[in-house]
């Protein structure tokens, strides 16, 4: 379902985009800029493996052969295309890059690349590893322990320059007037600018990157689409269920606290309507109320005198 509606939202937005002014350019998914940002990173998987000669950086040059030799970038690449159509991908590093001061500040500088190149590869791969069809190929017997040694930090580091030279060209394509506000607005529900450009760049890293027959990939996001569909109604039911419980706790506790100040706030109210019930009498309170007896009877004994002078004056 969440698939479908995904789609649907797309070809509407690529209606609107056909009749407006700007028109959808370069913008949409699959234009030519996907070609140049996987030639940029074509020049950097070239540089990685050169690296593989030297054995300090082994590990991270060829930690994808790890993946493509267990016939795994099939599923890799299916799981990008999938995710990135489901958008959560492209809004988590969207997110974060918002949050990041050297992105903020300047959309050009070296800082920012850096930004941009760490948060997509590591999103990147958190994406895939939540793939249900690449989970499958990670349990096979013969590929959990190849995953298991390259996940936590080559892969990650290798993808990391593979994708920082196709930041460059995107950085290239940015007007001289570009802001993150300006580059991540969305006119008309299309996605965004720096969305849509972060789509093609993964996609074309990736497919360097981890290479597969492109057929072979089809068939694979055909049998993935739905499993990430049911994935996501899933996490969702779960979501609604633990909002239901949690509203439903905070109800109780409320109840709880509720109730023994209801009998608190009846039993200051009886207190202040009847103060000899509110308290057992102390000895001061017998004191005070042995004093306040003989005060009275005193006053009373000093009114009649002065009644008496009163008449007698009279």
């Amino acid at each position: 379902m969440a698939q479908s509606m995904t789609k649907v939202m797309y070809l509407a937005a690529i209606a609107i985009c056909a009749f407006s002014l700007q028109g959808c350019g370069d913008d949409t998914p699959g234009g030519k800029n996907k070609a140049e940002y996987k030639a940029a990173a074509s020049s950097a998987v070239e540089a990685e493996e050169k690296k593989a000669a030297d054995t300090n950086t082994k590990a991270d040059a060829t930690a994808n052969k790890a993946v493509e030799k267990g016939n795994g970038c099939v599923e890799f690449q299916a799981a990008i295309k999938v995710e990135a159509a489901n958008d959560e991908m492209l809004k988590k590093i969207v997110d974060e890059l918002k949050q990041d001061a050297a992105c903020t500040e300047d959309l050009k500088s070296e800082a920012c690349k850096s930004a941009i190149a760490l948060q997509t590869a590591q999103t990147t791969l958190y994406m895939v590893e939540k793939d249900p069809k690449f989970i499958e190929w990670t349990k096979m017997p013969e590929n959990g322990d190849k995953w298991d040694k390259v996940k936590a930090g080559p892969l990650n580091v290798q993808l990391e320059a593979v994708i920082t030279p196709a930041v460059t060209v995107m950085q290239s394509k940015l007007p001289a007037d570009a802001t993150m506000a300006s580059v991540t607005e969305s006119p008309f529900d299309r996605p965004s600018w720096l969305k849509t450009q972060l789509g093609q760049l993964i996609e074309g890293s990736v497919e360097v990157f981890c290479p597969a027959y492109e057929e072979e990939v089809k068939e694979a996001v055909k049998i993935d689409e739905p499993l990430v569909d049911e994935k996501i109604d899933a996490e969702a039911a779960i979501k609604k269920a633990d909002i239901a419980a949690v509203k439903e706790e905070d109800k109780k506790d409320k109840s709880t606290t509720l109730a023994p100040n209801v009998a608190e706030l009846a039993a200051k109210s009886a207190a202040s309507s009847d103060p000899a019930l509110s308290k057992t009498p102390t000895e001061a309170d017998a004191k005070n109320t042995a004093t306040g007896t003989a005060d009275a009877v005193a006053g009373s004994e000093v009114s009649k005198v002065e009644r008496r002078l009163t008449d007698i004056q009279v």
